[in-house]
C-alpha cells in the first residue's frame, strides 16, 4: 500500500507539472496574438505531420541539432514539411550558425522533397540545421542586404550566361525565386549554368569562338569535349579558354 503522504507529493509534482504547460502554452499563446498571428510552425513529416515545433518572429536557432520537437526527438535535419502563418517569414540554412545554401520562405512547404537545393543534386529535405523567423516588423536583421530590382539582375544573368535577354517564363520563374524564395542574382547566375542550354549549347558556341579567335580553326572533338566540361564543371570563360589555347604548341607554331 503507498503512503499517504508520498501519494500526496507525486499528485503535487504532477499539478505542478500540468501547470507549467498550462503557463508556457498561454504565454505562446499571447505571443502569437501580439505579434498579429504570425507564426512557422516545422514538422518532422510531409503534410504538416509528425512531430513539430513552432517558432515566432524574432526566434532563431543557430543549430538544431541542440533544439527538439514538441515530442524530444532533435530537430536537426528533420524537418520535411514548413507551415507559415500571418505573414511570418522563415529563412533556412542548409548548415548551422545561418551557414551554407539559404533559402527564404513566404509561404507553406507541404514536402520538402520536391524543393531542390541550388544544384539540383539534392532536395532540403531532412537537410535543414539553422533557421531564422521574421516578419511583421519583428526580427528583421537590421541592414538586411537589398538586391535591388529582380527583373534586371535577371536579366543581365541572361545576357551574361546564355548570351541572349531573359524569355519572360524564366524571367517569372526566376523573380518569385528572388522575391519568395530569397535567392541572390548568384543563385539564379548558378542555375543558369546548371541548364541544358547552357551545357549543350551555350559551352559549345564558346568554345568554338575561341578556337576561331586563336587557332584559325574549329574545335576537333577532343578539344571540344576538354573545354566544355572545363566551362560547365570548372566555371571557366571564354577568355580562359582562349588563354590556355595560346598556351598550346599549335599556337606557338602558328606564331
Amino acid at each position: 500500500m503507498k503512503h499517504p503522504l508520498s501519494f500526496f507529493f507525486a499528485l503535487t509534482l504532477a499539478s505542478l507539472a500540468v501547470a507549467e504547460q498550462s503557463a508556457v502554452a498561454e504565454q505562446r499563446a499571447d505571443e502569437y496574438n501580439r505579434r498579429g498571428g504570425a507564426r512557422v510552425t516545422f514538422f518532422e513529416n510531409a503534410n504538416f505531420s509528425g512531430a513539430s515545433v513552432t517558432l515566432y518572429p524574432g526566434d532563431s536557432i543557430e543549430n538544431l541539432d541542440r533544439a527538439t520537437f514538441e515530442g524530444g526527438r532533435r530537430i536537426n535535419d528533420r524537418i520535411s514539411s514548413i507551415r507559415v502563418e500571418g505573414g511570418a517569414e522563415v529563412t533556412i540554412f542548409l548548415d548551422a550558425k545561418y551557414r551554407g545554401e539559404t533559402m527564404r520562405i513566404t509561404r507553406d512547404v507541404r514536402n520538402f522533397a520536391d524543393v531542390f537545393l541550388p544544384n539540383n543534386s539534392k532536395t532540403w529535405n531532412d537537410q535543414i540545421s539553422s533557421v531564422r523567423v521574421e516578419g511583421r516588423g519583428y526580427g528583421r536583421p537590421p541592414g538586411k542586404p537589398s538586391y535591388g530590382d529582380p527583373d534586371k539582375l535577371i536579366k543581365r544573368a541572361y545576357e551574361d550566361i546564355l548570351l541572349r535577354p531573359a524569355d519572360p517564363d524564366g524571367l517569372r520563374d526566376f523573380r518569385i525565386k528572388m522575391l519568395d524564395q530569397g535567392w541572390t542574382e548568384q543563385q539564379v547566375r548558378e542555375s543558369l549554368r546548371r541548364s541544358d542550354e547552357f551545357k549543350d549549347k551555350v559551352a559549345t558556341e564558346m568554345v568554338g569562338r575561341a578556337y576561331r579567335d586563336v587557332l584559325k580553326r574549329e574545335p576537333d572533338p577532343n578539344g571540344l569535349r576538354h573545354y566544355r566540361d572545363k566551362i560547365v564543371n570548372h566555371d571557366w570563360t571564354e577568355a580562359s579558354v582562349k588563354d590556355d589555347l595560346r598556351k598550346s604548341d599549335e599556337y606557338k607554331r602558328r606564331r
